[in-house]
């Protein structure tokens, strides 16, 4: 299994079934802590962001307003108002601690913020108004801190990846393995059993093969990142 660098904390998660999978985490420096061990803490179902808001960040952009949610059940769940909820938020587009203070607006008891591929890119805003070419002004993930190339390699169409990298576009395409569609497992059969995170991250380095791009994709690590406080909210 893949293992998370000093992990501060651990999430359990019970399916259906009966199958529990206990997932490391860190914790935050904003917020309050959970007691220790899970007998001391309750029990709490898992929701995801609103269908419009997917990385819970339009109230820290302006877009939305979730101050007068309320309680679950309210306006953006239907849930039995007996129970406690964490809800499960991709990083990316705003802190830490909007995501958070968004969530318990929205009735939510605890957050859990998970790693996106998306989040590992980002734009240099500078260098985009002065170039056409998206290759030309795109942060790529960096090398030996976001992913690896010496524990898999594989190389994808640059024609099937949309750049500027769209997560919900994108990581589907780089996650997972051949059979869910992830191109570079298609492209190295061998990418799935070399790469436990079974996730690719593209590095920005382009190649030509018989008149075809081709992106370098090379195995993400999967690490913990401890979750830093908005300094701008009082």
């Amino acid at each position: 299994p893949t293992c998370a660098v000093l992990p501060t904390a651990a999430i359990d998660v019970n399916s259906g079934s009966g199958k529990k999978t206990t997932l490391f985490a860190s914790q935050a420096s904003f917020g309050s802590y959970p007691q220790e061990s899970a007998s001391n803490n309750h029990e709490m179902i898992p929701i995801l962001p609103p269908e419009d808001d997917p990385l819970l960040c339009n109230e820290s952009k302006g877009s939305a307003e979730y101050s007068n949610a309320g309680p679950i059940p309210n306006n953006y769940y239907s849930f039995n108002g007996q129970s406690k909820f964490a809800m499960l938020v991709p990083r990316g587009s705003c802190t830490f601690e909007r995501k958070a203070l968004s969530a318990q607006r929205l009735g939510a008891s605890a957050i859990v913020i998970y790693g996106s591929l998306g989040a590992l890119y980002s734009v240099n805003e500078t260098l985009a108004e002065s170039n056409d070419d998206p290759m030309d002004y795109v942060i790529w993930p960096a090398n030996r801190h976001d992913y690896d190339c010496d524990i898999a390699r594989s190389i994808v169409p640059r024609s099937s990846i949309v750049i500027p990298y769209d997560s919900q576009a994108d990581d589907p395409l780089l996650s997972g393995t051949s059979f869910d569609g992830n191109l570079c497992a298609v492209n190295n059969p061998s990418f799935t059993d070399e790469c436990e995170s079974q996730r690719c991250l593209l590095t920005g380095s382009v190649s030509n093969d018989d008149d075809i791009e081709m992106m370098e994709g090379c195995c993400a690590w999967d690490l913990h990142l401890w979750l830093y406080s908005d300094t701008e909210l009082v």
